[in-house]
């Protein structure tokens, strides 16, 4: 059965004068710059935040609330209310919101054709590959208050059971337990840090699933979506439906049926079985160099300074650990 991905909903964000949060060696997009570029002004924030927040319906006690957090705030100004249009602000701050989260992008792939003789082939171009940015799902989720801080594992271990007969047994049972999340956390540890850093160094174990789903108990139609999940929260949590812990990644093409005619073109023949076989391949690898892009690699080896939901600024370095997927050449 293929998991459902949950995915928590992009928070809105706070005032102005509340503390900002890192999540980028840069400096991000704060409330401070999102307030100029999705708000009119200080006092429409005011409302909009009223508007949205509270219950649905209005009692005296958020009538009261209104004048008190917001008619009474020092930067409430009347003169800045003329000409508002709650809808046309709401779009602005959607519109704002969107340009500073992780959202799905469409890509085109290139994939290298064999010849085995003659002249070399144009690459042949997949279109329509829909994927989200492996390091931006990472951040918002780590800096996410909803992504189960009290249950997050930044240090790995290694767990021991002591048999009634006195010997002791390691303990298989999470990513953060095993040998190789412990080996790649102590690796880290040994590596220099980024000149003139102190922030603690954590490992984010990446966990990626694959496999191709049938749409519908009839006919052929079907995807291939491929999903992320953080191996530093247990088993228990990630197979929640309620957990807002699988992301969905991409959705991984299939070699279209116009390559057969692109291949009868410039070879005159139809392609054979072992020339498919080796597109897909391509295809796969085509998938995950578009992945793995440069933003990937310089965060795999500088890590990424992240305001964790603990409330803790660490520089989190991304590892993959495992990749449970099917066989998509045969």
């Amino acid at each position: 059965m293929v998991p459902t991905p949950i995915e928590s909903n992009a928070a809105l964000p706070p005032l102005p004068f509340d503390d900002p949060i890192t999540t980028t060696d840069t400096v991000p997009p704060t409330p401070n710059t999102l307030a100029s570029d999705a708000f009119d002004n200080p006092t429409t924030q005011l409302l909009l935040e009223w508007m949205w927040t509270g219950s649905d319906r209005k009692s005296c006690e958020e009538l009261n609330r209104l004048a008190r957090d917001v008619v009474g705030h020092p930067l409430f100004k009347v003169s800045e209310l003329v000409g508002f249009d709650a809808r046309r602000a709401t779009a602005k701050v959607d519109t704002a919101i969107a340009r500073h989260t992780d959202r799905w992008e469409e890509a085109t792939l290139e994939i290298k054709v064999p010849t085995g003789h003659g002249d070399p082939l144009p690459p042949f171009l997949v279109h329509g590959f829909l994927n989200r940015s492996i390091v931006e799902i990472i951040k918002s989720s780590w800096s996410s208050i909803e992504a189960h801080a009290s249950e997050w594992h930044y240090i790995p271990f290694r767990q021991f059971w002591q048999r009634p007969d006195g010997r002791t047994e390691r303990v298989h049972d999470e990513l953060y337990a095993s040998e190789a999340f412990n080996q790649a956390y102590e690796d880290l540890q040994r590596q220099d840090p980024e000149p003139g850093c102190t922030l603690e160094r954590v490992v984010c174990g990446l966990m990626f699933w694959s496999d191709s789903t049938h749409l519908a108990n009839f006919g052929d139609a079907s995807l291939w979506p491929l999903y992320m999940y953080f191996g530093n929260l247990s088993k228990y949590v990630r197979c929640k439906p309620s957990s807002p812990s699988c992301h969905h990644l991409a959705y991984i093409p299939k070699l279209p049926d116009t390559f057969y005619d692109f291949f009868l073109k410039h070879k005159k023949e139809p392609p054979t079985a072992d020339v498919l076989t080796h597109c897909r391949r391509e295809l796969m690898h085509a998938v995950w160099r578009h992945l793995l892009d440069e933003e990937f690699l310089k965060a795999y080896k500088h890590g990424i300074v992240i305001k964790c939901a603990d409330g803790i600024v660490r520089r989190v370095y991304p590892r993959i650990f495992t990749y449970s997927a099917d066989y998509p050449e045969k």
